[in-house]
């Protein structure tokens, strides 16, 4: 039993899970980098091979067709052999913490390789009654949003131009390493390569390397958690997750008792934003937030466990929908209908004009 604001909590009704996918390589190579990074073959799709690392099966080798910016056996944006490592770990603590509930389960990802594979090491040592694991169309799916969204564009682009972006730094990069036109870029690049022990590029300073990544973290928080433009910062999140409480407030109401979203850090971050107090900079690698519903005397009562990075087994944080750790569960329900909105009202959400 738990004492959390003086609330005896008994018994663990529900788990909802979303997580960020694990390490994984760069989007983009840099430039005349004689960096070499190392991915195992099973981390790729391969219809020879189940993804499974214990498998004797043997698995094709992969040969690309198209230009690969990265030196050595990885793909950009691939699952690291890390990264599938650190959701093995979230598997065995799911284990740890909510096998009382593995009963009546459900599980998504969305269609990107990397999340697929994320959510496969999760499974790894849930012994839930799992059938299916749920993929939605990319341009429907409530965790994964079509960045192709010009509302979207215009307010990245304008909290740029109204933050402190470096801008002759950056250009006197630019000419230097000859690649990326943000900050953001770089930082993702380098967070990637601390992750997978991979030497930074011998054209950054550590000083440029440390102000990419702290740029990045910036920007991130200023779009989710710190925008003083309440209207603003509301807007983004119900363009990038609102559409996801719907799911949310219906597994509530159904009483789910198990479920893992696998996703993005621009799927864990906003619902961070809607659910819980603090700003945390880009969500890292195999991140989560999941949101429990307990059972006392008869009354339902809600605490979210949030973990930014792959490390530790996550903490109890105050929750916005009533500014405690303890919550009940009409409270967040009530308040995750604020930030809710349709695929249609999404749709023309991206399509209206910005308003400084």
């Amino acid at each position: 039993m738990l004492i959390l604001n003086q609330v005896l909590l008994e018994a663990l009704k529900q788990v909802l899970i979303m997580t960020r996918h694990g390490t994984r390589t760069p989007m983009v190579g840099f430039p005349n980098d004689d960096s070499e990074w190392q991915c195992l073959q099973r981390h790729l799709y391969n219809f020879q091979h189940n993804n499974n690392p214990l498998s004797s099966k043997p698995a094709l080798k992969l040969v690309f067709d198209v230009k690969n910016n990265l030196k050595g056996p990885c793909f950009s944006g691939q699952l690291a052999d890390q990264g599938y490592q650190q959701n093995i770990f979230l598997s065995q603590l799911w284990e740890q913490l909510y096998e009382s509930v593995y009963s009546n389960s459900s599980i998504r990802t969305t269609s990107i390789e990397r999340v697929r594979l994320s959510l496969s090491g999760q499974l790894n040592n849930v012994n839930a009654s799992i059938h299916n694991a749920h993929v939605a169309n990319m341009f429907t799916d409530s965790t994964a949003v079509n960045w192709n969204c010009s509302w979207i564009s215009t307010y990245k682009k304008y909290l740029y131009e109204h933050s402190t972006y470096h801008r002759q730094e950056l250009s006197a990069l630019q000419h230097r390493c000859q690649l990326y036109d943000n900050w953001e870029g770089i930082g993702d690049d380098m967070k990637a390569r601390i992750a997978m022990n991979v030497p930074f590029p011998s054209c950054l300073t550590l000083e440029e390397v440390n102000l990419a990544m702290q740029i990045q973290d910036d920007q991130f928080n200023l779009r989710y958690f710190t925008n003083p433009n309440n209207m603003q910062r509301t807007k983004f999140i119900q363009i990038t997750i609102g559409t996801y409480m719907n799911d949310l407030i219906q597994m509530l109401q159904n009483k789910t008792a198990f479920h893992i979203s696998s996703a993005h850090d621009t799927s864990v971050g906003p619902l961070a934003a809607v659910l819980i107090q603090g700003a945390f900079g880009q969500v890292g690698f195999s991140s989560f937030i999941n949101l429990e519903v307990w059972e006392e005397n008869g009354k339902e009562y809600t605490k979210v466990r949030f973990r930014n990075g792959p490390k530790g087994d996550g903490q109890y944080m105050t929750q916005n929908a009533c500014g405690e750790v303890v919550c009940t569960k009409q409270q967040v329900i009530y308040w995750l209908e604020k930030y809710r909105v349709s695929v249609k009202q999404r749709e023309e959400m991206c399509r209206s004009q910005f308003v400084e």
